[in-house]
């Protein structure tokens, strides 16, 4: 080896804990983290899509048991209503995970993640929330983290031009 070589760092490998949780040194790391948060919301999009999708059809989505007999029935104002909130859900949803994937959406992260988290609630308490789903929200938690933390980080780099004029008269050299 020659001297005026630098020696190479060890490649650090990631593992479940790590990629939430794990020290951003570089704009490839904060990139990977950031679309890693984009597909788990885009995962809880699919899940709620789906749900919308059973409840249009007259089926509770947590039982998977027609609705005829419950207080939502096919057809009705209530199935509507849900139907309506649903899709204006899942449409920022998409918005969202289009933003976590740009990179520029911590505040977005965090509203899904939060998201998860009522929905996580509320299926513990409906007693429909099982032990495989709660590992699947578990990953989708830790990877919704890791994007805060990416979107975060990346806000550094790209400076906001509607700041940066305002900045650059504040930090003016005075003569």
């Amino acid at each position: 080896m020659d001297t005026l070589e630098k020696p190479k760092k060890p490649v650090k490998k990631r593992n479940f804990l790590t990629a939430g949780f794990g020290p951003i040194d570089n704009e490839t790391d904060a990139r990977a983290l950031a679309k890693g948060g984009a597909v788990a919301a885009l995962l809880l999009t699919i899940s709620e899509t789906i749900g919308a999708v059973m409840t249009y059809f007259g089926t509770d989505p947590t039982t998977f048991k027609s609705t005829a007999d419950g207080a939502l029935t096919a057809g009705t104002l209530d199935s509507y209503v849900t139907i309506a909130v649903m899709a204006a859900m899942i449409l920022a949803l998409i918005f969202m995970t289009w933003r976590i994937y740009a990179g520029r959406g911590y505040v977005s992260a965090a509203l899904v993640l939060a998201l998860l988290l009522f929905e996580t609630y509320a299926k513990t308490m409906g007693h429909t929330l099982n032990g495989g789903w709660a590992v699947v929200y578990l990953g989708l938690a830790v990877s919704l983290f890791g994007a805060i933390r990416a979107c975060w980080w990346l806000r550094r780099i790209k400076p906001n031009k509607k700041t940066a004029s305002v900045a650059a008269v504040f930090d003016a050299p005075t003569e």
